[in-house]
């Protein structure tokens, strides 16, 4: 189930200047708009100001299949963003070599444009006029200088079908004139690939935006001072990896966009002591950084940060009404960064790079031995890094953070390479268990980083999962087994030969398998929903027709759709049994309507999804909704069919904090209070297993870190009862009952009864009376000698007999 979010933004068509319209978030002045009229722009390229604080913006183009794109022009405003003029850059002997992509503004007005493909720099009066060109091969990056413009040129070529980058080791110097004089050339330290953006700043420093994802500064005479920057494209969105552009303010600061989506804004104080982050708003349908795209940045004279949204929204495009219109330059307000703004993160630059890991050696994190040594590696990945060495002190804690292990180490760093240092610690019983790390370094405190894991034990009915077993995604059939969650939903929307590969192994590892047809109205017709079940009838027994129709559809629309895919399906396969209309929520009044409407005759087993409150199991509303369900079915001649829960989810974060201790209460409440209602734990889906889903609702039990404790919980619970036939519920008496729920499985091996406290202190004694000899085991599986019944016993151990 996903919430729906709804959205309302104004849509601007009209106006292009700032001042005329309501300004997006974050911005204080604004320039925008698709087309060729002043104000707007087609391929815009880039962005620089003058020394009087006019803005210039490279409205570009180039040819896309032999046709020409774009507006070729330059356009000038004021500082208030007014038009002020444009003149072209088309150059009619250049043909389809016109592709102008940086310019910059020299002190005395002249405008420098780069051609790359053309390997020229083109140069403009003031005014406009053309003036000759200059040759500097592959010529990409430009900034103003104090005489001048600086540029840098990274030349590419194809070689056997793949870009090659030759890069490129000076820097041209082009004399703030409007004539042509010949260049001088400043050799570099050292040589650079891929070169994106240049910038200099009042002192005559270079600043290089080059290969790969790094910011190298050199003095004027060309010495490398320093790197900002990890050496890596990994989509790391902790700033270590600058995208595309730079912009260095008075002060020194330098700002840059790194990974992200949308793409996050990055600034390094001038002391290289603090990076800070802040989103491209999303107002803009992410216009500063689709999928962190190419952002132009640039600093007018006041210090104040301006971006360029390059993307091209299409007016007739889906997402036209939505958002803004774009491209788009932006003023950003002077406190955008500030560290107490919404989404704004501040941390040291000494993480910069940095990606330490821990790695517990065990398939999937999971141990079958308690009492046996687990080793973990603590491992930093290959990087240029602006660190030498880190203290790391580590701790290992249980749900109930009882410690199992701890120590301390140091690790010499070295860049380029990858460190590594092995740690071990004994888990004393079965359970769940967390490994963090606390890392410092240059004197200060870095980072904590955690990873999950289990023991539990070799239950002889319950899967083990072996290197490779488990596939990840939405559809892992052998950690869901594993788990102890049988029901399975599966997806033939996704693919044909996706589906046949998941339904596979699903069969082989044994899951109870039903298959959603579809989650859009549209296709819940015959048209699309005939040739599936024809390929997989008689594989498939239970087909669940539609995700959550009360989003999309009426009672009555859904029914008349539904009416006759139903009748297709058992026309098709007789055997076969459908489900049905897997409303969000126990909506009673959306029920109602479905039965007037004739609802009975489209399902075989009505399903639900019971979300009120996405981790709220409340068991006096659960005790009262769900037979108020059945009533209302009673009422329309339909008591006899089976409510099955078919997609559920269980918080395990919120608001950035852990909950996994109270996500493994819930979940396996959940299932013990459907299943004293009348459906079954195979009846019950909770549908999100791993990292995946809804953001704002992290309800996953396994995530990229391991194991939550709810799946060690579940798996337990599944073990104890699976084989056997659930017999009732234990009365607690009127009282009791609201302060205890129990459940009892019986089979030929015995009875397993659940006993769970719904929320009192923990009890004195709770004695019990049988003849029968029992064991006790925990949420984990350890055994009697080990545990205390939490919230139950204390000193239970004479308390030798258990009452049925």
């Amino acid at each position: 189930m996903f919430p729906r979010l709804l959205l309302c933004f104004l849509l601007l068509l009209s106006p292009v200047f700032a001042q005329d319209t309501k300004l997006g978030e974050g911005a204080d002045l604004q320039v925008f708009g698709r087309g060729a009229a002043p104000g707007q722009f087609e391929l815009l390229r880039d962005i620089t100001f003058d020394a009087q604080g006019n803005l210039y913006a490279l409205d570009g183009g180039e040819f896309q299949k032999d046709v020409k794109i774009g507006n070729f022009r330059v356009q000038k405003f004021d500082a208030m963003g007014q038009f002020v003029s444009e003149f072209s850059v088309w150059d009619e002997a250049l043909g389809d070599k016109n592709f102008p992509q940086r310019l910059a503004v020299a002190n005395s007005g002249v405008v420098f444009v780069t051609q790359p493909k053309a390997d020229i720099v083109q140069k403009f009066s003031p005014e406009g006029k053309p003036l000759r060109s200059i040759s500097v091969p592959y010529a990409l990056a430009i900034a103003t200088m104090k005489n001048g413009v600086a540029v840098i040129a990274s030349r590419n070529d194809v070689v056997n079908g793949k870009w090659t980058w030759l890069g490129g080791d000076e820097i041209i110097m082009l004399p703030d004139t409007q004539r042509f004089t010949l260049d001088q050339r400043l050799a570099l330290e050292k040589r650079l690939d891929n070169i994106q953006d240049l910038e200099v700043d009042k002192t005559g420093n270079f600043y290089v935006l080059a290969a790969v994802n790094q910011i190298y500064k050199f003095n004027p005479d060309g010495k490398l001072l320093g790197v900002i920057g990890a050496g890596a494209n990994t989509r790391n969105a902790d700033g270590s990896e600058p995208l595309h552009s730079v912009a260095v303010n008075s002060k020194g600061d330098i700002y840059s966009m790194t990974w992200g989506n949308p793409g996050l804004l990055t600034r390094y104080d001038a002391a290289l002591k603090t990076v800070t982050q802040r989103e491209g708003q999303f107002h803009w349908a992410d216009p500063w950084s689709v999928h962190s795209g190419y952002v132009p940045l640039a600093i007018d004279p006041q210090d104040h940060l301006w971006v360029a949204a390059t993307n091209r929204q299409d007016p007739n495009g889906p997402n036209f009404k939505s958002y803004h219109v774009s491209p788009a330059i932006s003023r950003l307000e002077n406190d955008y960064l500030d560290t107490d703004k919404n989404g704004t993160t501040r941390r040291s630059m000494a993480l910069l790079g940095f990606k330490p890991q821990l790695q517990i050696k065990l398939p999937y994190s999971i141990s079958y031995e308690p009492k046996q040594p687990i080793n973990c590696d603590f491992v930093v990945a290959a990087a240029n890094r602006r660190l030498n060495e880190i203290s790391v002190a580590w701790h290992v804690y249980d749900v109930f953070k009882n410690e199992w292990g701890k120590g301390a180490f140091k690790v010499p760093l070295k860049d380029g390479e990858e460190a590594k240092t092995n740690f071990t610690f004994t888990p004393p019983r079965f359970g769940w268990f967390t490994v963090e790390a606390e890392i410092s370094g240059n004197g200060e405190r870095l980072i904590g980083i955690g990873a999950h894991g289990g023991v539990t034990p070799k239950y002889a009915n319950m899967p083990i999962l072996g290197e490779g077993d488990s596939v990840g995604g939405w559809e892992d059939a052998p950690r869901q087994m594993f788990v102890g969650l049988p029901m399975m939903r599966l997806h033939p929307g996704k693919g044909v030969e996706k589906f046949d590969k998941d339904l596979q192994l699903a069969e082989k590892w044994g899951a109870f398998v039903f298959a959603q047809l579809t989650d859009n109205k549209n296709n819940l017709n015959l048209e699309y929903t005939r040739p599936i079940v024809e390929k997989f009838k008689g594989r498939v027994k239970f087909w669940e027709l539609m995700n959550e129709p009360n989003f999309s559809l009426s009672p009555e629309d859904y029914v008349k759709a539904a009416q006759p895919v139903y009748d297709m399906i058992h026309q098709l396969d007789p055997a076969a049994q459908v489900l049905g209309p897997a409303v969000c929520g126990m909506d009673l009044g959306w029920h109602e309507r479905f039965y007037k409407a004739g609802g009975k005759t489209t399902c075989d087993i009505l399903s639900m999804h019971d979300y009120e409150g996405h981790e709220s199991i409340d068991p006096v509303h659960w005790q009262w909704k769900i037979p108020a369900l059945r009533k209302l079915m009673a009422q329309h001649g339909d008591d006899k069919k089976e409510i099955w829960q078919t997609e559920r989810a269980i918080t395990g974060v919120r608001g950035d904090n852990f909950l996994g201790p109270a996500q493994a209460v819930r979940v396996t409440l959940h299932r013990d209070l459907l299943e004293s209602l009348g459906i079954s734990p195979l009846h019950n889906a909770h549908y999100y297993l791993n990292e995946g889903g809804y953001g704002p609702v992290p309800t996953y039990l396994w995530s990229n870190s391991g194991p939550h404790p709810g799946a060690l919980a579940l798996r337990t619970r599944e073990a104890m009862t699976k084989g056997k036939k659930f017999a009732g519920t234990l009365d607690f008496g009127p009282t009791g009952n609201k302060m205890f729920i129990g459940l009892r499985y019986d089979g030929a091996d015995g009875s397993t009864i659940i006993l769970r406290n719904l929320g009192t202190s923990q009890m004195p004694s709770l004695v019990f009376s049988t003849n029968a000899p029992f064991t006790l085991r925990d949420e984990f599986g350890n055994a009697e000698e080990e545990i205390l019944i939490r919230g139950f016993v204390r000193g239970w151990k004479d308390s030798r007999r258990l009452t049925q």
